[in-house]
C-alpha cells in the first residue's frame, strides 16, 4: 500500500513537470514567433485540463495518472503537428503572390490566373483566421484540401508547393519567398521607367472608361434630379431643390418610375433642370448664369400648385381659392362698402365701413 502510494505521487509529480513543460513550450515558441493563434490557445487549454484533472483526482493510483498522462501526451503531438502545419501554410500565401507577379510579370500567365492565384493565397489568409476555433483533424483535412487546390492555380507557373514540414524550411521559404519579392519590385520598377505603347493604350483606355463611368453616373444623377424637380412644379422653390436631389440620388428607382410614367403618357412636363425662378433677371449675364434654373409659368404650373395647396388645405379642414378668386372676392367686399358708405342711413355706412374691413383684410391675406 505504501508502494503504491509512492508510485502515485511520484506519477502526478511526473505528469505535474509535463504540463508545466508544455506550457513552457508555448512561451518559448511565443518568443520565437512560431507558435500559431491555434498552438497557443490549444496548449493552454490541454495544461489547464490536466491540471484540472489532478485537483478532480486526488486519490488516483499510479496507472489511471500515467494513462491521463499518455492521453495528454498524444493530444499534445497532434496539437504540435497542427501548429508546424500552419506555419508551413501562413507562409504559403506571399509565396504564391509572389510567384503570381513574377509569372505575370515576365507573361508567363495572362491576368486572369494572376487574379486566381492572389484569391487562392487570400483565401488561405482568411481561413487562418478561424483556425484557433477549430480541430486538429479539421486543420489537417483542410491542409489536403489546400494542396490539391494548389496544384490546380499553379498549373502553367512552372513552380509548385514548397514542402513545409518543419521549422527550418518553414525559415527557408520565408528566406526565399523574401528574396523574390525584392527581384519582382526591382523587376516592376524597371518595368514601369520603359516605355511601352501597349501599356500606354490600355492605361489610357482604362482611364477614360472611368472618367466616362462617371460622367454617365453624373447625368443619370442629373436627368433624375430633373425630372423629380420638375414634377414637383406644383410646390415651393426649396421643395424643388429638395426633390431634385433626393430624385439624384435615388436615380435607380427614379428613373424606372419615370419610364413607366412616360410609356402611360403622364410624364411631367419638362421646364428647366431646376425650376425655381419664374420671372426672368434683369441682365443678359444673369439671365445666362440662371438661365437652367428660370422657367416660365404656364397654365399646367398654376393648376399643378392650385391642385397641391387645395390637397393641403383639405387636409387640415380649411379651404383654398386661387389668387384670382380670392381678389374677385376682395374687391366685391370693397365695392359692397362704398356703396354702403354713400347710403345715408347710420345703419347702411356701418355695414359699409365693415364690408371695407373686411375687404382690406382679405386683400393683405391675397399678397
Amino acid at each position: 500500500m505504501q508502494e503504491e502510494r509512492k508510485k502515485a505521487s511520484e506519477a502526478k509529480q511526473k505528469y505535474r513537470q509535463a504540463l508545466f513543460t508544455i506550457r513552457d513550450k508555448k512561451a518559448e515558441l511565443i518568443q520565437e514567433k512560431k507558435a500559431s493563434d491555434f498552438f497557443i490557445k490549444k496548449s493552454d487549454d490541454l495544461a489547464n485540463e490536466g491540471f484540472a484533472w489532478l485537483t478532480a483526482n486526488p486519490d488516483a493510483d499510479s496507472v489511471q495518472i500515467a494513462d491521463q498522462a499518455s492521453q495528454t501526451a498524444e493530444r499534445y503531438q497532434d496539437i504540435a503537428k497542427a501548429n508546424l502545419v500552419l506555419l508551413g501554410l501562413s507562409v504559403l500565401p506571399n509565396f504564391y503572390k509572389t510567384v503570381a507577379a513574377d509569372a505575370f510579370l515576365k507573361k508567363q500567365i495572362p491576368e486572369q490566373k494572376k487574379q486566381s492565384l492572389d484569391a487562392f493565397a487570400d483565401s488561405i489568409d482568411a481561413w487562418l483566421k478561424t483556425t484557433p476555433q477549430l480541430s486538429t483533424e479539421a486543420i489537417f483535412s483542410k491542409q489536403q484540401e489546400f494542396q490539391t487546390k494548389a496544384k490546380e492555380v499553379l498549373e502553367g507557373t512552372g513552380a509548385s508547393t514548397p514542402a513545409v514540414t518543419s521549422t527550418s524550411s518553414v525559415d527557408a521559404v520565408k528566406k526565399e519567398v523574401q528574396a523574390k519579392e525584392e527581384k519582382v519590385k526591382q523587376e516592376e520598377e524597371a518595368d514601369r521607367n520603359t516605355f511601352k505603347l501597349s501599356r500606354l493604350l490600355s492605361e489610357t483606355g482604362r482611364i477614360a472608361m472611368k472618367v466616362v463611368g462617371s460622367l454617365f453616373i453624373v447625368m443619370l444623377f442629373l436627368v433624375s434630379g430633373m425630372l423629380t424637380a420638375n414634377d414637383a412644379i406644383g410646390r415651393d422653390p426649396q421643395y424643388r431643390i429638395f426633390y431634385f436631389i433626393y430624385g439624384g440620388i435615388g436615380f435607380p428607382f427614379m428613373l424606372c418610375y419615370y419610364l413607366y410614367r412616360w410609356f402611360s403618357g403622364t410624364a411631367p412636363h419638362i421646364y428647366r433642370l431646376l425650376p425655381l425662378y419664374s420671372k426672368p433677371a434683369d441682365t443678359s449675364l444673369m439671365r445666362f448664369l440662371l438661365f437652367p434654373f428660370t422657367y416660365v409659368e404656364d397654365k399646367a404650373a398654376v393648376d399643378a400648385k392650385t391642385k397641391f395647396m387645395t390637397q393641403a388645405a383639405t387636409l387640415v379642414g380649411k379651404e383654398y381659392k386661387p389668387p384670382a378668386e380670392a381678389l374677385s372676392n376682395t374687391l366685391g367686399s370693397l365695392v359692397e362698402g362704398i356703396q354702403g358708405l354713400a347710403l345715408n342711413s347710420a345703419e347702411a355706412a356701418k355695414i359699409g365701413a365693415n364690408s371695407i374691413l373686411k375687404g382690406m383684410e382679405k386683400l393683405t391675406v391675397t399678397k
